[in-house]
């Protein structure tokens, strides 16, 4: 009843609540909310609608279900677009660079996202991006954290991703709904979306030539909240990818894809790469390039195992989380797959099981590493000397002491408890380096971490405060 949805209009002409002539079960809408995300060369942001604002073809539209709010309503609130198809050429202007724009698939077919995103290359980023919420409405009494201020609230919510490296789901697959979360590349009809302009003027279009033509009905299921089969090319499209879910028992969830594709690169390249837009409230997951992060990363063909790719994450909330393997394909389907915890010196097999971990609330962009061999320097132990530095605690003197009898000039330190929090840093650039001594706060007993930079790399040392 009070569930928000992005949709766009495949007729013309109507009104947002298809009042006056053509309607769509107008009597069922009523007590409906609207919005336009409006964009002008200065300012974005959401709009008011009133229910007779007509719908303009390719722009989207937010709307809330009508009626009283009732957390134990199941199913779906089916109403119908009543009016002329519309067919042919259509755009929406730009008025602003960097601006994200809710647009909506004009067509009462589907389209193709990736026709969608070549067609519009030169006035677009690559991204297309999905929203639903993921939990019903909730009595906010009962919720520890919640979002909003009136008497129920949403708990979760999320944008699904898709570009030309492949989507990412915004929920865990449902099996109930066999056709999955992960954006296919089909954009249902009506299905209302965001984009984000990379010039300040120009028009953003559609065209016939997009829509999906064979098997329909088929191609029009997946409605949220690949390639068109009728066009012949001789390119060979390559993808080898892995789509990694980290979540925790009570249901956080959040999904990160890495693809290496033909014409793809190791830098960021908005054709294949998107930024993760962190609209869920708790959790965010995340692979690194370039300091963005990306909830979509195309890397450069040929596959090279040696090959790492650093993943971050964000979280409000404290305690356990586990990290798995939600799909692969191509040549990693059969590849082992590997992460590394630099944080607790431990490199796991995703191929053979999941990897729970234990972190405090916080940003953390330097913890794991995707990887494709179990080959690593991992974190050495205070008794270990290779690179001749060697780390101690004084509980006595509640100082941490640090020998360099190596080559290397620490840059920095930081310190680290097992899970995660970053406790304290020293700068120690220009500082004497045979013996260091860092006075530290009172800390409680157990197991911390030295993360050291060098000016040969970094390196990690073990200490114990008893």
């Amino acid at each position: 009843n009070t569930d928000y949805t992005y949709f766009s209009t495949p007729v013309s002409p109507l009104k947002l609540a298809g009042v006056g002539g053509i309607a769509y079960s107008s009597l069922a809408l009523t007590g409906s909310i609207f919005y336009s995300y409006l964009v002008t060369s200065t300012t974005e942001g959401w709009k008011s609608e009133s229910a007779s604002t007509p719908m303009v073809a390719g722009q989207g539209y937010g709307i809330r279900g009508p009626g009283a709010i009732a957390t134990t309503l199941v199913g779906f609130l089916g109403v119908s677009f009543t009016g002329v198809p519309n067919n042919g050429n259509y755009s929406i202007p730009i008025a602003k660079t960097n601006a994200s724009y809710l647009l909506g698939n004009p067509y009462p077919s589907a389209i193709d996202a990736d026709a969608f995103l070549t067609d519009n290359s030169a006035v677009l980023d690559g991204t297309l991006y999905f929203w639903t919420h993921n939990s019903v409405i909730q009595d906010r009494n009962n919720i520890i954290s919640t979002a909003g201020t009136g008497a129920y609230a949403y708990t979760s919510d999320d944008y699904a991703a898709y570009n030309k490296t492949g989507g990412t789901a915004s929920a865990l697959s449902d099996p109930l709904n066999p056709v999955g979360k992960i954006p296919t590349g089909k954009i249902a009809a009506g299905q209302g979306f965001f984009a984000t302009s990379s010039v300040a003027s120009g028009n953003i279009v559609f065209n016939n030539a997009m829509r999906l033509i064979s098997n329909a009905p088929i191609n029009n299921t997946q409605f949220f909240k690949t390639k068109n089969p009728n066009k012949k090319t001789t390119n060979i499209i390559e993808k080898h990818r892995i789509w990694l879910n980290m979540t925790n028992k009570e249901g956080a969830f959040k999904q990160t894809l890495v693809g290496y594709v033909t014409d793809a690169t190791n830098d960021y390249d908005s054709r294949f790469d998107g930024e993760s837009l962190d609209g869920n409230d708790f959790i965010d997951f995340y692979s690194i390039n370039e300091d963005k992060n990306l909830v979509i990363q195309g890397r450069a063909l040929p596959f090279d195992e040696k090959d790492e790719v650093p993943l971050g994450y964000k979280t409000t909330i404290e305690g356990d989380f586990t990290i798995n393997i939600d799909e692969t394909d191509g040549l990693l389907a059969n590849q082992e797959v590997f992460l590394e915890d630099k944080l607790t010196n431990k490199t796991v097999n995703l191929k053979q099981g999941n990897y729970t971990f234990n972190t405090t609330a916080g940003t953390f962009n330097d913890r794991f590493v995707l990887k494709y061999s179990s080959k690593t320097l991992g974190v050495d132990s205070p008794q270990e000397k290779k690179d001749g530095i060697i780390a101690l605690y004084s509980n006595a003197d509640k100082t941490i002491i640090i020998r360099n009898n190596g080559d290397a000039t620490i840059h920095s330190v930081s310190l680290f408890g097992m899970s995660g929090q970053n406790i304290a840093v020293w700068d120690l650039k220009n500082k004497e380096q045979t013996n260091i001594q860092l006075p530290t706060k009172e800390v409680s007993s157990g197991i911390y971490i030295l993360k050291m930079k060098t000016t040969t790399g970094e390196s990690g040392k073990k200490i114990i405060v008893n």
